[in-house]
């Protein structure tokens, strides 16, 4: 059961949520443990006997039926306990808490557009294509229909993603020396994850490796964009500056308005005005006569 979680549904989940390697941030890093260091575990228990506590013993061959019957059960508990946690105990303090983020919240939470993308929005599509959300309905994280939808959608994402554990290697029969060539494809992937520490090794590097490169890819997208954002309004403070030094007016000042003055300033600013101007028409006349 544990090897069929930690290497199906929540290894799968790194490449299916994007899950992101991202150091400063505390959620990303959590998410990013929560999913890889499972299957790193059980990885070690499997291929590295002396990680192995005393007592374990680790078989060579798994049973189908109990493995994925075991698997499914634990989910099963896993979405009980969710359910009675978060909607029973905790109901109504979560109800009255807006910024209590749950994960039904963080999904059904629409984007910028008022939309759903990814996985979201093709079961946004399927529900309004199955009758599920009328038009002009979208998802509300408050209501049992929502809460129901994601938590089949949970059941389904869970089986498919037990699947290709299963067919790699969970309780199927050696490969047959002499196979039909009709089951060629369905006997070559069957004992490779569990029998094989080449695959097994390569499946979790991919899974890895795909996190980072997300992680990266998040640093170019956003952190660019803030530090291009941030460089260009320092220019544009720059060119306000110099602007403003010079004494010419810009988009976002406000001309200063002529204040009213008292009659005897306003008789007198004439002639304030016109002294500096015969100052300087007397200084251009003697200038003129020393030529």
């Amino acid at each position: 059961m544990n090897f069929a979680h930690t290497s199906g549904p929540l290894a799968l989940a790194i490449p299916i949520w994007r899950n992101s390697l991202v150091f400063h941030s505390l959620d990303k890093v959590t998410s990013v443990f929560v999913h890889a260091l499972p299957g790193l575990l059980t990885f070690l228990l499997r291929w590295v006997p002396a990680t192995r506590p005393e007592g374990l013993h680790v078989p060579e061959q798994l049973e189908l039926g109990p493995t994925l019957g075991l698997a499914l059960t634990g989910y099963a508990a896993w979405q009980l306990g969710i359910v009675l946690l978060l909607d029973v105990v905790w109901g109504a303090r979560i109800a009255n808490t807006a910024h209590a983020m749950t994960s039904v919240r963080w999904l059904t939470t629409a984007d910028a557009k008022g939309g759903y993308s990814g996985l979201v929005g093709s079961v946004f599509k399927a529900c309004r294509a199955l009758g599920v959300l009328q038009p002009g309905e979208i998802f509300d994280s408050e209501t049992w229909k929502t809460k129901c939808v994601f938590i089949l959608v949970q059941l389904l994402y869970t089986v498919v993603t037990l699947l290709p554990v299963v067919w790699l290697g969970l309780g199927s029969p050696k490969p047959n020396p002499n196979p039909d060539p009709n089951q060629v494809v369905t006997l070559l992937p069957v004992v490779w994850l569990w029998h094989s520490f080449a695959l097994h090794l390569a499946y979790l590097l991919s899974i890895y490796t795909l996190c980072v490169w997300n992680g990266g890819s998040y640093y170019i997208e956003v952190f660019s964009k803030a530090y291009r954002t941030q460089f260009e309004g320092d220019i544009a403070a720059r060119r306000r500056a110099a602007f403003e030094s010079l004494g010419a007016p810009t988009r976002h000042q406000a001309q200063p308005q002529p204040q009213a003055q008292p009659p005897a300033a306003a008789a007198a600013a004439p002639a304030a005005a016109a002294a500096p101007a015969s100052a300087t028409t007397g200084a251009a006349l003697a200038l003129k006569k020393q030529e």
